[in-house]
């Protein structure tokens, strides 16, 4: 190959470095050309952001979570009505309050749709108020429209409710009337037997009447006849009845002759028996403590009790036994804890205030005798524990302690009985003529009346025969039992 020729070098460098500068100044020419266009573009923006962007959105809001919201909600899949991917944020914005204000205030409520949502508040709150909900009045409706949902769908759930509670009181209604015309029509048929049967009965009447009508003028006829032979009867009883009236009346006067006799020759056993000791103090080791000169020997057993009292003084008389003045009261009260052959050591159960037992001191007991049983008759009720109120229960509390120690309980009053213990007398009750009427009432008078007829009864028979009479309280103080019969 030839080498190249020096000339030929250089026109091609020439020629290159021409190319190159056409190429420079026509890429600075261009360079220049957009440059001067993207400048007027810049500035053209510049100023239309400074002219909108600070009235409309701030350069901060540009980038803001709302902003970014608004274009997810333009590009989903579904967008809202009136909204599609080639509208400006604004105006999704604009869309979206467009659909909240006819949401709210209805077709052209642009303007009024916070008024029309404050009022409605104001409406729902007055609203709940009358049916007992507590509608919120604050700046929330949609809050406001779910509690009245609420409470309408709770109103309408009480409506079903007593809707259903209604109906099934009118089935039940409806069942109850149907049972009740089944019975009215069972008892219409039943009534229309009972006076086919009532009709048969009057005619059946009517015939027996009629045979009886006969009968009985042939009964009256023998009737007469009878009614005479009865007077003539009558008439002889009467004279044998005047007769034995009579002789009864002079054996009544016989009888109380002899009885006022018999009265006379009775032993006193007032005297004798109640005022008579039956054994004495000879021993007190302590306060509490006292011994007696009866033991087991003496048929003196535990828990048999006497009344102490003063050796000099001796015993009182039984007094009037109708009231509660001058009690037979000793100066101690005392019970048997140990009985021994001769003696027995007793327990002191209560003391007068101001006395002293001494050595000697009398005993007595009206029941207990070592050698004698007594009769006694309890009658009427009685009131131990002394609260107010006697009762028949508390009689035989008294049979037992006559039984225990050895006396002896009768029926009735007669020549043999030695005491009569006669508890409190009845009352009788006091009723109006009014409530007499009851026929309650009237029983309870003659009950009363009748045990306060046998309670005089029981007391005349004693006084008769002259036998001593002791109430309660008397009694007890006799047998030195007043105070423990309270326990």
């Amino acid at each position: 190959m030839p080498p190249a020729s020096p000339q030929g070098s250089r026109t091609a460098l020439i020629t290159w470095a021409v190319v190159f500068a056409v190429l420079w100044v026509t890429a600075s020419i261009f360079a220049i050309y957009f440059y001067a266009q993207a400048s007027k573009q810049e500035d053209k923006y510049t100023t239309e952001i400074k002219k909108y962007v600070p009235d409309i959105v701030s350069d901060a809001d540009l980038n803001s979570e709302q902003v970014r919201h608004l274009k997810e909600i333009r590009t989903a899949e579904n967008p809202p009505p009136g909204v599609n991917p080639a509208m400006p944020v604004f105006q999704v914005a604009l869309a979206q309050r467009d659909q909240m204000a006819q949401l709210v205030a209805g077709a052209g409520g642009k303007e009024t749709a916070l008024q029309v949502a404050k009022d409605a508040l104001t409406a729902a709150s007055s609203a709940g108020e009358k049916v007992g909900l507590s509608v919120p009045t604050q700046d929330n409706l949609a809050l406001a429209v779910t509690t009245l949902s609420n409470g309408v769908l709770a109103q309408k759930k009480q409506a079903d409710d007593l809707k259903g509670q209604l109906d099934a009181a009118m089935k039940a209604n409806a069942a109850q009337q149907q049972q009740f015309d089944a019975q009215r029509t069972e008892m219409n048929k039943n009534l229309e037997a009972v006076r086919a049967e009532q009709q048969k009965v009057q005619q059946s009447f009517g015939q027996y009447q009629q045979t009886k009508d006969t009968s009985v003028a042939d009964a009256m006829k023998n009737m007469d006849v009878e009614r005479k032979n009865a007077a003539d009867a009558l008439n002889q009883l009467q004279v044998q009845n005047a007769q034995l009236t009579h002789d009864l009346a002079a054996a009544n006067h016989d009888k109380e002759v002899l009885q006022a006799k018999f009265a006379d020759k009775r032993i006193n056993t007032i005297d004798p028996i109640v005022r008579h000791p039956d054994g004495k103090i000879i021993r007190i080791p302590a306060k509490d403590v006292v011994y007696i000169d009866l033991g087991s020997n003496d048929s003196v057993t535990p828990g048999l009790t006497f009344e102490v009292y003063d050796k000099t003084e001796g015993i009182p008389q039984a007094g009037d036994a109708s009231s509660d003045d001058n009690l037979p009261k000793g100066k101690a009260s005392i019970e048997v804890i140990r009985p021994g052959q001769g003696s027995s050591e007793c327990r002191v159960t209560r003391q007068t205030p101001g006395t002293q037992l001494l050595e000697g001191d009398l005993i007595a007991n009206l029941v207990y005798d070592r050698n004698v049983r007594y009769n006694f008759v309890v009658y009427g009720e009685f009131d131990m524990d002394r609260n107010g109120v006697a009762t028949p229960g508390d009689a035989d509390v008294i049979k037992r302690l006559i039984t225990q120690w050895g006396g002896k309980l009768m029926d009735g009053v007669n020549v043999d009985t030695d005491f009569v213990i006669l508890g409190r007398e009845p009352v009788l009750p006091t009723f109006t003529k009014e409530e007499l009427q009851d026929p309650f009432n009237a029983k309870k008078l003659a009950d009363a009346q009748a045990a306060l007829d046998a309670f005089q009864q029981v007391r005349t028979a004693a006084q008769n025969l002259h036998i001593p009479i002791l109430n309660q309280n008397r009694f007890l103080y006799l047998i030195g039992y007043f105070d423990q019969a309270k326990r």
